[in-house]
């Protein structure tokens, strides 16, 4: 509930879109795996997990995003790893130039 406790990264740097278009898809365990690359994950039992680096996504699917917009805002403390959950980043978003159906977020109440 309070973001602003948790530690700051050394690196803070949106991600910006490279494409124009519908966001059509994004490929949920890559942008996990960004994560993990930058240390927000364990890749072992023993691995330690960075609480101040992770992902601040801005858009979701059916957004219209021109290129050069921010898809997201990335923290990091090591620029190689910044750049390597960057590049996955990207690769994660599919778009199309026709607006696309979205499901929406509540399908229903139940009582």
């Amino acid at each position: 509930y309070h973001p602003e406790l948790l530690p700051k990264a050394e690196f803070v740097e949106e991600i910006l879109s490279e494409k124009e278009g519908y966001i059509s898809s994004i490929v949920c365990d890559e942008i996990g795996i960004c994560s993990l690359i930058l240390g927000g994950g364990r890749e072992t039992k023993e691995s330690e997990i960075d609480l101040s680096v992770g992902l601040v996504l801005h858009k979701k699917k059916g957004d219209f995003v021109k290129k050069d917009e921010s898809l997201a805002t990335i923290h990091a403390n090591d620029l190689e790893k910044l750049e390597a959950a960057k590049k996955r980043f990207l690769a994660a978003y599919s778009f199309e130039q026709n607006a696309i159906c979205t499901e929406p977020l509540i399908r229903g109440i139940i009582e």
